[in-house]
């Protein structure tokens, strides 16, 4: 099935810019949530009833979409299917999975597509709430860096020029600011790698970090990106308006027996101390040489650099981590925060988690933070730090540093 636009899209606004898919075997269903994401301001909403309809959507095209809502019992080609599909496919779009299963189900299809690299952006129940589907769509709006996705291809890179960006420092940094509970103070921001393509425009780190790993570039990609990160964030710490700023560290980047020293000198060139710095590591990477890997993250943390283990709950191995790497700090994923505050199954997670990090004698720092709901569960279940839309978007330096220069302790939590 290759259908034109005209015929499975609702028609685009000519003012709006961003585009849907909607992907549900219910005419109802979809009649619904195209209605609502056009109130919303997505100006363009193609529909499929199954995977296999999706798919051929967006070949049929030639283009992505900045989000797909894909519900997962269908004919045919069912949810998990299409998950699969859109991975291969390469999608950088926002992926959100509605279902009228029960929790545990919506929780597993999450962790399937986070396993194949989907940009997930979170699960909904059936029927889909209005609020539900606003948070979501408020979000794509405020992350959406680039023009419409109906003007972009699928993103293909080669090594070549990715080496060619990072020698000539082509890449830019990101800063996401993370703030503390207790008294609502900016206390650190987290680096993250961005590049201005030539021709896809501006992409996040999902759709070249892996490349670099494959073809040995993760290991100048992360010395770039921590160079950067103390060049901007050094006079902001030195005069302590931040704590620290966090820089995510490579499982593929560990092999490197001369990194501690590396970023040492990087540390001591910027006039920063160690316990200024945080590595952060996700739970779930695979390390190929454990040796190496140990070898370093001790010795970083006998040198006053604090670790991270990020992204905590998605994997399979966090407490086999947090028995063999001396964490100080550990990242409570967004997939336990979205609407925790009305999925008893998430709470008693986050509860979990954070009583467990504390009894290590751990900060929690939780991710995708975006209402005011998550903060208040966030701050009653003692979490020590937030980090997500809520408090800032990530954003250039110049635009953190006004951040910082206007934030006052009410501005934060209204």
């Amino acid at each position: 099935m290759t259908p034109p636009p005209a015929t499975t899209a609702a028609a685009a606004s000519t003012n709006l810019d961003l585009s849907a898919l909607i992907v549900d075997d219910d005419a109802f269903v979809r009649m619904v949530v195209v209605k609502a994401l056009k109130a919303l301001n997505i100006g363009t909403v193609y529909e499929a009833a199954n995977g296999r309809e999706a798919i051929a959507v967006l070949r049929a095209m030639g283009h992505d979409v900045d989000l797909v809502i894909c519900d997962l019992q269908m004919p045919d080609v069912d949810g998990i299917q299409t998950l699969e599909a859109l991975a291969e496919l390469g999608t950088r779009a926002g992926i959100v999975i509605q279902s009228a299963h029960q929790e545990q189900t919506l929780t597993a299809a999450a962790e399937f597509a986070r396993a194949h690299g989907l940009n997930l952006f979170g699960t909904l129940g059936k029927p889909v709430k209005r609020d539900s589907l606003s948070a979501i769509v408020d979000k794509l709006w405020e992350g959406n860096a680039l023009p419409s996705a109906v003007s972009r291809p699928i993103v293909r890179i080669e090594k070549e020029e990715l080496a060619d960006a990072i020698k000539s420092d082509s890449l830019s940094v990101f800063y996401q600011p993370k703030v503390r509970v207790t008294d609502k103070r900016p206390v650190g921001v987290e680096a993250l790698v961005r590049w201005q393509h030539p021709e896809f425009g501006l992409l996040g780190p999902g759709a070249f970090v892996s490349l670099a790993e494959e073809a040995g570039l993760i290991g100048d990609l992360t010395k770039s990106v921590l160079s950067t990160a103390l060049k901007d964030c050094g006079e902001h710490i030195r005069s302590g308006r931040l704590q620290t700023v966090a820089v995510n560290l490579s499982a593929a980047a560990l092999k490197d027996r001369g990194l501690t020293d590396h970023i040492l000198a990087v540390i001591e060139r910027r006039g920063l101390k160690p316990q200024d710095v945080i590595l952060e590591v996700t739970e779930n990477m695979v390390i190929d040489d454990l040796r190496a890997a140990l070898h370093i993250l001790s010795r970083l943390h006998l040198k006053g650099i604090k670790l991270s283990i990020d992204d905590f709950g998605t994997g399979y191995s966090g407490l086999q981590q947090l028995l063999r790497i001396p964490f100080s700090e550990l990242k409570i994923d967004r997939l336990f925060v979205f609407e925790a505050h009305d999925n008893a199954v998430q709470r008693t997670i986050l509860e979990a988690t954070v009583d467990l990090a504390h009894r290590l004698g751990m900060v929690t720092t939780a991710e995708g933070v975006e209402t005011q709901q998550d903060w208040n569960l966030l701050a009653d279940l003692g979490t020590t730090q937030i980090q997500g839309y809520f408090i800032h978007k990530p954003a250039p330096i110049d635009v953190i540093s006004d951040w910082l220069d206007s934030q006052e302790v009410t501005n934060l939590t209204g």
